[in-house]
């Protein structure tokens, strides 16, 4: 049985860390260091290999940001050392676009995240229209709303459905998560014809 871990980065890491620091006023530091391939074995065990794919973006000096403790490009590299020491994790690069309307060197004020997104969405449908490679079972750990249209599309429109387990970085909350779903699903069968064949199928499928 094939398994595939799919970690958002940044968006894991800002949420996780935000969370505990209002939680305990700063005093827990670190939680950002997950071992995810323990967070998947321990929590969901099953047998096969389990692959990680970590999508992230180089913190590097010049997008460094000025209200945050100096020395973030360096506490980046050590974390980008530490996963390569996770057996089956790849590492899947966007990059940061600093918003300053002066490029400079030295920390920026502002900074966008780019191409995190699709890369997760791309590599999960590449991942899931594999002939060989294709996996039985999904995981996603993020709680990017952009990512629900792929998960419906695993679950539901391919002609073998995907499993997919979504895990929610704290604070999320899962009923907001599954409502916001929903509503995703709703307006995509709404909007596409072949979406509702599919999800006819898939479910008939699941009673059998």
């Amino acid at each position: 049985m094939s398994r595939i871990l799919y970690v958002d980065g940044f968006n894991f890491y800002y949420q996780v860390t935000a969370h505990w620091s209002r939680k305990t006023q700063g005093r827990l530091a670190g939680l950002g260091w997950c071992d995810f391939c323990a967070l998947i074995e321990r929590n969901f065990p099953g047998p096969g290999k389990l692959q990680i794919k970590y999508f992230t973006a180089q913190v590097t000096e010049n997008v460094e940001l000025k209200n945050r403790r100096p020395g973030e490009h360096g506490s980046y590299s050590l974390w980008r050392r530490a996963l390569q020491t996770t057996p089956g994790l790849v590492v899947v690069d966007g990059f940061y676009k600093s918003r300053d309307e002066t490029m400079h060197p030295g920390p920026v004020g502002e900074r966008t995240e780019k191409q995190t997104d699709v890369n997760i969405a791309v590599e999960m449908m590449i991942d899931a229209l594999g002939s060989n490679s294709r996996p039985e079972q999904v995981f996603l750990l993020s709680g990017d709303c952009d990512q629900m249209p792929v998960v419906f599309a695993l679950e539901e429109r391919l002609p073998a459905h995907v499993a997919v387990t979504v895990l929610l970085p704290s604070p999320h909350n899962e009923g907001d998560w599954r409502r916001g779903y929903n509503r995703t699903r709703n307006r995509l069968l709404k909007n596409q014809p072949d979406a509702k064949k599919a999800a006819r199928r898939s479910r008939a499928g699941q009673l059998r």
